[in-house]
């Protein structure tokens, strides 16, 4: 499994995948949303977001929660300018498009993802859109049941788009850690065979980490430039100071993970391992073959290993070995 984004290829193998959200933090302030970019790009983030909603749209009969909506919502003027700084900063613009047509205005100035909101996981004008994109997408399961995934499955094997990651999300802010549910990130992948991705809303780092123990690539977090600022999302959201720790401790935490496959000790420790190697009790002679009475096991462990015993049995050596020599492969060839 592999995805690309920009110019980035991202496999489970892959160092952390980091998008400050900066969601309405921005105050509805153009050099605001300018100075948030920098602050996600100072603390080493790969992606900043943003979000793009009509709010009459979002809540046509529901006036209470439309005005609200319309105090932290985004000009498209403004995605224009946000999307021209970080290509200059090098840094990848994304955003979650609530609406088919806030999807198709992301495409025209040139998004290389969508990141699809828990709320619009039924919304399937907006993800048979994103599916037949092509393009990366995210799509975050907060509101999501297990039909849900199955269904957003098919609309992307339909279009043949196998850039499609899970992102695990709990639509609480702030997200308690017991409803956090993490372990749902090995069945993206055991399961579901996708890369999978933590949208975190719980306070501090600490769930992110265990999110990397659990094999997300992917991870999101609220950032904002001042956590006393007036707005939904301040408080619960990393300051400049958190974020940057937040990106350092995933992507140091992320190097221990190694992969799946057992690894040889390192060249300094083999030397006090109990483990022996293969060496000769007697001289041996080129074209002879190797019989157990001509071995014995020793430390350190060079060349073959002692439980590699097998591989030498019975096989004629191709040159001449002194006593006390170990073998290797190279004697075999």
């Amino acid at each position: 499994m592999k995805i690309n984004i920009g110019k980035k290829v991202i496999n489970k193998n892959s160092q952390p995948f980091i998008i400050a959200e900066a969601g309405s933090n921005f105050d509805q302030s153009l050099k605001k949303a300018i100075d948030l970019i920098k602050i996600a790009k100072k603390a080493e983030c790969d992606a900043v977001k943003f979000q793009l909603f009509d709010a009459s749209k979002l809540y046509p009969e529901n006036k209470v929660m439309r005005k609200i909506f319309q105090n932290i919502q985004i000009k498209r003027s403004f995605l224009i300018k946000i999307k021209k700084k970080c290509d200059e900063l090098n840094i990848e613009f994304m955003c979650s498009p609530f609406d088919l047509e806030s999807a198709k205005f992301l495409s025209k100035i040139g998004i290389n993802s969508f990141k699809i909101a828990s709320s619009e996981i039924s919304n399937y004008k907006l993800l048979n859109y994103a599916a037949r994109s092509k393009k990366l997408c995210l799509v975050s399961l907060g509101m999501a049941i297990e039909e849900d995934v199955i269904t957003i499955k098919k609309i992307f094997k339909k279009y043949k788009n196998q850039n499609l990651v899970l992102m695990q999300c709990t639509s609480e802010y702030p997200a308690k850690l017991e409803n956090l549910n993490l372990r749902y990130l090995t069945q993206i992948s055991q399961k579901h065979k996708l890369l999978s991705g933590f949208s975190d809303h719980s306070l501090g780092h600490y769930a992110s980490i265990v999110a990397l123990g659990q094999g997300a690539n992917f991870f999101e977090k609220h950032f904002t430039y001042n956590k006393k600022a007036k707005g939904p999302d301040h408080s619960y959201a990393l300051n400049p100071k958190e974020l940057t720790k937040y990106v350092k401790v995933l992507k140091k935490n992320s190097a221990c993970l190694g992969n799946k496959d057992k690894i040889e000790l390192i060249d300094g420790v083999k030397n006090f391992s109990r483990r022996c190697g293969l060496y000769l009790k007697r001289e041996i002679k080129a074209g002879e073959l190797i019989k157990k009475n001509h071995l014995i096991f020793k430390a350190p462990p060079k060349g073959f290993l002692d439980i590699e015993i097998d591989k030498v049995l019975n096989k004629k050596i191709q040159v001449n070995k002194k006593k006390h020599q170990f073998l290797s492969k190279d004697d075999f060839i």
